[in-house]
Protein backbone atom coordinates (compact mmCIF):
# COMPACT_ATOMS: atom_id res chain seq x y z
CA UNK A 1 0.00 0.00 0.00
CA UNK A 2 0.97 3.19 -0.52
CA UNK A 3 1.40 5.36 2.60
CA UNK A 4 0.94 9.33 3.03
CA UNK A 5 2.56 11.64 5.55
CA UNK A 6 0.22 14.17 7.40
CA UNK A 7 1.38 17.52 9.78
CA UNK A 8 -0.68 17.83 12.18
CA UNK A 9 0.69 20.28 14.95
CA UNK A 10 4.57 19.25 15.61
CA UNK A 11 3.87 15.63 15.09
CA UNK A 12 3.92 13.31 11.57
CA UNK A 13 1.55 10.90 11.40
CA UNK A 14 1.56 8.19 7.88
CA UNK A 15 -1.66 6.13 6.71
CA UNK A 16 -2.56 4.56 4.21
CA UNK A 17 -3.82 6.71 1.54
CA UNK A 18 -6.24 4.45 0.01
CA UNK A 19 -7.44 3.95 3.62
CA UNK A 20 -11.09 5.48 4.33
CA UNK A 21 -10.25 4.06 8.10
CA UNK A 22 -8.06 6.71 10.16
CA UNK A 23 -5.08 4.06 11.29
CA UNK A 24 -2.80 6.38 11.54
CA UNK A 25 0.48 6.18 13.77
CA UNK A 26 2.30 8.83 14.89
CA UNK A 27 5.86 8.54 13.97
CA UNK A 28 7.38 8.80 17.21
CA UNK A 29 5.61 5.94 18.43
CA UNK A 30 6.60 3.73 15.40
CA UNK A 31 9.97 4.74 16.21
CA UNK A 32 9.27 3.40 19.87
CA UNK A 33 8.20 0.54 18.50
CA UNK A 34 11.06 -0.28 16.19
CA UNK A 35 13.51 0.40 19.43
CA UNK A 36 11.36 -2.15 21.37
CA UNK A 37 11.59 -4.53 18.77
CA UNK A 38 15.81 -4.36 17.94
CA UNK A 39 15.86 -4.58 22.08
CA UNK A 40 13.91 -7.71 22.35
CA UNK A 41 16.10 -8.93 19.11
CA UNK A 42 19.62 -8.06 20.87
CA UNK A 43 18.62 -9.32 23.98
CA UNK A 44 17.44 -13.04 22.71
CA UNK A 45 20.54 -12.96 20.77
CA UNK A 46 22.90 -12.29 23.86
CA UNK A 47 21.34 -14.22 26.02
CA UNK A 48 23.01 -17.56 24.45
CA UNK A 49 25.69 -19.04 27.27
CA UNK A 50 28.27 -21.39 26.27
CA UNK A 51 28.72 -23.71 29.27
CA UNK A 52 32.12 -26.05 29.56
CA UNK A 53 31.89 -28.63 31.93
CA UNK A 54 35.48 -29.62 32.37
CA UNK A 55 38.73 -29.21 30.12
CA UNK A 56 41.77 -31.54 29.09
CA UNK A 57 43.70 -29.71 31.53
CA UNK A 58 41.03 -29.62 34.47
CA UNK A 59 41.31 -26.12 34.91
CA UNK A 60 38.46 -23.68 34.85
CA UNK A 61 38.12 -20.20 33.33
CA UNK A 62 35.24 -17.57 33.90
CA UNK A 63 32.08 -18.38 31.72
CA UNK A 64 32.22 -15.42 29.84
CA UNK A 65 35.60 -16.72 28.08
CA UNK A 66 33.85 -19.68 26.65
CA UNK A 67 33.81 -19.90 23.14
CA UNK A 68 33.73 -22.32 20.24
CA UNK A 69 35.76 -22.48 17.44
CA UNK A 70 35.71 -24.63 14.03
CA UNK A 71 37.09 -25.38 10.61
CA UNK A 72 38.23 -27.57 7.78
CA UNK A 73 41.61 -28.48 6.83
CA UNK A 74 41.33 -29.26 3.58
CA UNK A 75 43.05 -32.28 1.44
CA UNK A 76 45.05 -29.94 -0.62
CA UNK A 77 46.42 -27.83 1.84
CA UNK A 78 49.82 -26.94 1.16
CA UNK A 79 50.69 -26.01 4.23
CA UNK A 80 49.72 -29.02 6.50
CA UNK A 81 49.20 -31.92 4.29
CA UNK A 82 48.68 -35.27 5.19
CA UNK A 83 51.73 -37.68 6.41
CA UNK A 84 52.42 -40.95 7.52
CA UNK A 85 51.62 -42.05 10.82
CA UNK A 86 52.59 -45.13 11.29
CA UNK A 87 52.33 -48.95 9.46
CA UNK A 88 49.01 -47.93 7.25
CA UNK A 89 48.22 -45.07 9.08
CA UNK A 90 47.93 -41.44 7.89
CA UNK A 91 48.03 -37.75 9.61
CA UNK A 92 47.56 -34.48 9.64
CA UNK A 93 48.05 -31.19 11.47
CA UNK A 94 45.39 -29.00 12.04
CA UNK A 95 45.99 -25.56 12.99
CA UNK A 96 43.58 -23.58 15.38
CA UNK A 97 45.96 -20.66 16.32
CA UNK A 98 43.19 -18.16 14.77
CA UNK A 99 40.94 -19.28 17.33
CA UNK A 100 43.13 -17.84 20.44
CA UNK A 101 42.44 -20.24 23.18
CA UNK A 102 44.47 -19.66 26.27
CA UNK A 103 44.33 -23.27 26.96
CA UNK A 104 43.47 -26.37 25.64
CA UNK A 105 40.18 -26.74 24.39
CA UNK A 106 37.91 -29.76 23.72
CA UNK A 107 38.38 -30.88 20.08
CA UNK A 108 36.09 -33.18 17.79
CA UNK A 109 37.51 -33.83 14.57
CA UNK A 110 35.61 -35.76 11.07
CA UNK A 111 36.35 -36.35 7.72
CA UNK A 112 34.38 -35.39 5.03
CA UNK A 113 34.64 -36.82 1.40
CA UNK A 114 34.53 -39.74 -1.01
CA UNK A 115 38.01 -41.37 -2.21
CA UNK A 116 36.26 -43.01 -5.26
CA UNK A 117 36.36 -46.75 -5.89
CA UNK A 118 34.07 -47.48 -2.98
CA UNK A 119 36.65 -46.34 -0.31
CA UNK A 120 35.95 -43.75 2.13
CA UNK A 121 37.56 -41.54 3.79
CA UNK A 122 39.47 -42.91 7.23
CA UNK A 123 37.74 -42.52 10.59
CA UNK A 124 40.43 -40.21 13.12
CA UNK A 125 41.53 -40.07 16.50
CA UNK A 126 42.32 -36.42 18.01
CA UNK A 127 45.93 -36.22 19.51
CA UNK A 128 46.71 -32.84 21.36
CA UNK A 129 49.68 -31.75 23.65
CA UNK A 130 48.72 -29.41 26.29
CA UNK A 131 51.46 -27.54 26.06
CA UNK A 132 50.16 -26.68 22.50
CA UNK A 133 46.80 -24.97 24.47
CA UNK A 134 44.66 -25.04 21.54
CA UNK A 135 47.38 -23.53 18.65
CA UNK A 136 47.50 -27.45 17.09
CA UNK A 137 46.47 -30.92 16.86
CA UNK A 138 47.08 -33.75 15.20
CA UNK A 139 44.12 -36.19 13.52
CA UNK A 140 45.61 -39.93 12.87
CA UNK A 141 43.33 -42.40 11.17
CA UNK A 142 41.99 -45.17 12.79
CA UNK A 143 42.08 -48.00 9.72
CA UNK A 144 44.52 -48.59 7.23
CA UNK A 145 44.98 -45.89 4.78
CA UNK A 146 46.76 -44.79 2.24
CA UNK A 147 48.73 -41.50 2.03
CA UNK A 148 48.06 -40.66 -1.56
CA UNK A 149 44.40 -41.37 -1.78
CA UNK A 150 43.92 -38.44 1.25
CA UNK A 151 46.10 -36.13 -0.43
CA UNK A 152 45.03 -36.75 -4.25
CA UNK A 153 41.41 -37.10 -3.60
CA UNK A 154 38.86 -35.00 -1.28
CA UNK A 155 39.30 -36.06 2.82
CA UNK A 156 39.06 -32.97 4.22
CA UNK A 157 39.13 -32.83 8.34
CA UNK A 158 36.17 -30.98 9.48
CA UNK A 159 36.62 -30.06 13.02
CA UNK A 160 34.62 -27.94 16.02
CA UNK A 161 36.91 -27.14 19.27
CA UNK A 162 34.92 -25.57 22.85
CA UNK A 163 37.57 -23.99 25.18
CA UNK A 164 38.33 -20.50 26.92
CA UNK A 165 40.37 -17.39 25.59
CA UNK A 166 40.63 -16.06 28.88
Amino acid sequence: QWYQRRVTGSNFTISPATSSKNHSMPIKTMRAHQHILMLTFLTCTLQSTLKILDTPDGTSHPEPCAMTCSGISRHDDTEHKWWIAGHGKVGKTIDMTQCGFASQPIITATTEGFQGHGVVCPSLIVHSKPEDKGRYFDVISVEYTALIGVNSEPCDVYWIATGYAC
